[in-house]
């Protein structure tokens, strides 16, 4: 059953519709004209033109959207960079500063001490002057001529030391400034640095700005084209059930255990997490409901889209049978009318899909729909067409059969 179930999603049961076209790839960006509503198609082939311009159109805002919102991302990423640079710099302005602060203040002190040594050295120029004027005559009187040579040669000595100081002070303070000057040639530099980051900030910000913006438009537009796509489907779906393309399988009457997928009450319902709606895609299961609730378990079309695990994100169902429907027997085929007569004949319903040309190809069968056959009349067929009363099909549109048991 497993195997069986495999290759069925990848040989022939892609997404199971009654309404399709084959999607050509394309991406357009820029503005995109005023879109078209379903009231502006009335035939099947203008609706038809419409859903493929429409998904094209959808496409091509999709890949707007990704585009913008990568770009919106790689945006943040570089704010974010320049950010981080603004802040590096101004911590690097922030040390400069106190390093000129503290430059600054050495300055001051050493300009202090040169003021002190120099008055020191005055002082001691003042007084070797004023020993000079002694006259000999008072020195030989003196108390100490020893005292004298000793106190002039005291203040020679004092006097040499200070101008050794003030030289050594003086080359301090030259290198101190220096210093300063050079960072305040480093605080000139880094606040022209930290301009040009703010205004090549404040231009990323500004295209981040514009990128978001546009992302937030063809999201929106593609939400807009996603439900215009809907409203072309559903009249697709009336037009289709208004049309007839043979006389071998008819519908007859619905009987008690007959579901539309156009149905109010589910054709809304959407498949697992997809995107569509049991009445845009549903055919299949509501031909599974049918048949289990004929063999006497009453399943909805919408208990088996809504029930987790049936479908993938794409619409494809992930498992045949799906939940919550049982049966014994579930086996899939191409079409062999031999056995068809033999299952009708014996009581068993049996499903088929069928070729629509006005659809064209959806399923790996070559098929577009999926109806009922429950009886054969004067050489016709009776079916359920899941797409409700009113149509007739050739035989040669069937393409493949499922043969089930309860």
């Amino acid at each position: 059953m497993l195997r069986l179930v495999h290759e069925m999603n990848s040989n022939w049961l892609k997404r199971v519709s009654t309404v399709g076209a084959v999607l050509v790839m394309l991406v357009a960006f820029g503005q995109f004209p005023e879109l078209v509503k379903a009231e502006n198609c009335s035939s099947l082939a203008e609706c038809t033109q419409l859903q493929q311009q429409l998904k094209l159109r959808q496409l091509a805002a999709d890949a707007s959207y990704k585009q913008n919102s990568n770009q919106a991302s790689n945006l943040r990423g570089v704010v974010q960079d320049i950010q981080g640079d603004i802040y590096y710099t101004e911590g690097r302005i922030a040390n400069t500063e106190s390093q000129i602060a503290l430059a600054e203040k050495i300055l001051s002190q050493l300009s202090a001490d040169i003021i002190k040594r120099q008055d020191r050295m005055a002082e001691a120029y003042v007084s070797l002057y004023e020993m000079s004027r002694t006259s000999p005559t008072g020195i030989v009187f003196s108390s100490s001529i020893n005292d004298a040579l000793i106190q002039a040669q005291y203040l020679q000595s004092i006097q040499t030391q200070l101008q050794a100081q003030l030289v050594s002070l003086k080359e301090s303070q030259d290198q101190r400034e220096t210093q300063r000057q050079g960072l305040e040639a480093q605080r000139r530099t880094l606040s022209t640095d930290r301009l040009a980051l703010s205004n090549k900030k404040s231009q990323q910000t500004y295209l981040l700005s514009v990128a978001q913006s546009n992302a937030s438009y063809y999201k929106g537009l593609s939400k807009e084209i996603q439900q215009n796509i809907a409203e072309v489907e559903r009249k697709m779906s009336v037009l289709i059930a208004q049309a007839s393309w043979g006389s071998d399988i008819v519908s007859v009457q619905q009987g008690s255990w007959y579901f539309s997928q156009l149905d109010p009450a589910y054709s809304s319902t959407r498949l697992g997490n997809s995107p569509y709606t049991v009445g845009q895609y549903g055919c299949l299961i509501t031909s599974i409901a049918m048949v289990s609730t004929f063999n006497g378990k009453r399943v909805t079309p919408s208990q088996i889209a809504r029930y987790p695990g049936n479908f993938d994100y794409g619409g494809y169902l992930t498992k045949l049978p799906p939940s919550p429907t049982s049966f014994s027997t579930f086996s899939t085929s191409p079409i062999n009318w031999a056995t068809v007569n033999s299952e009708l004949d014996s009581g068993f319903p049996v499903m088929v899909s069928i070729y629509i040309p006005a659809v064209g190809v959806i399923n790996g069968d070559g098929s577009s729909h999926f109806i009922v056959l429950y009886g054969r009349s004067s050489g016709k067929y009776i079916m359920h067409d899941p797409l409700g009363p009113g149509r007739s099909y050739a035989a040669n549109q069937v393409r493949s059969m499922i043969i089930t048991r309860k």
